[in-house]
């Protein structure tokens, strides 16, 4: 449970009772800001690490292609993020995308084909850490209380549209259905 940073010890009682009340089990309660926080370094770590391995392989693909080394070229740099961006979310619902961009470099347009196999092959490794944390959060919340029961799974933000997130995390918990918030009428 988050609660905000100038709450008094009295004011985070009153906060975990109406929990209670409510029918909810409070395992932790930590204060907004190191919510925010935690959350957000995270967020931006596995978006740009998706992102930042997808603009490396075409960057790479570029220099192969027409030999041409854009890594120094911030405004080409900058258009090739942005059609990746829109790539890595198309893959969502998509199994195929092309990558395309107008005007790469020199007037060049660039363009090539790209498969959610192949995003899921170039970030592997991401997606090992974040289970890695979700094993780390399971841990700890063991750690803290022997009851952990877990009801729901709710996803939250733009990489857990990723099918391939969804399939550890489905899979890490033994085949639980997940909701997605973007599927929820109100919170």
């Amino acid at each position: 449970m988050t609660v905000p940073q100038h709450f008094s010890v009295a004011s985070k009682q009153d906060a975990e009772n109406a929990a209670i009340i409510a029918g909810l089990e409070i395992v932790d309660m930590v204060s907004e800001p190191v919510a925010v926080a935690v959350t957000d370094d995270l967020r931006r770590k596995l978006r740009d690490d998706f992102d930042q391995r997808i603009v490396d392989y075409f960057a790479k693909l570029v220099k192969m292609k027409h030999e041409k080394d854009i890594s120094e070229d911030l405004v080409a740099l900058r258009k090739l993020r942005e059609a990746c961006e829109r790539a890595k979310k198309a893959l969502s619902d998509q199994d195929h995308v092309e990558v395309t961009v107008k005007s790469l470099f020199d007037g060049v347009d660039f363009w090539h084909p790209f498969s959610r196999s192949e995003f899921e092959e170039l970030n592997d490794d991401t997606f090992q850490r974040v289970i890695a944390l979700i094993r780390r959060v399971m841990l700890e919340a063991e750690r803290r209380r022997r009851n952990n029961n877990i009801d729901e799974i709710l996803l939250v933000g733009g990489s857990t549209k990723i099918p391939k997130i969804q399939r550890l995390i489905k899979d890490y918990f033994k085949g639980k259905e997940l909701r997605n918030k973007s599927t929820l009428s109100c919170l």
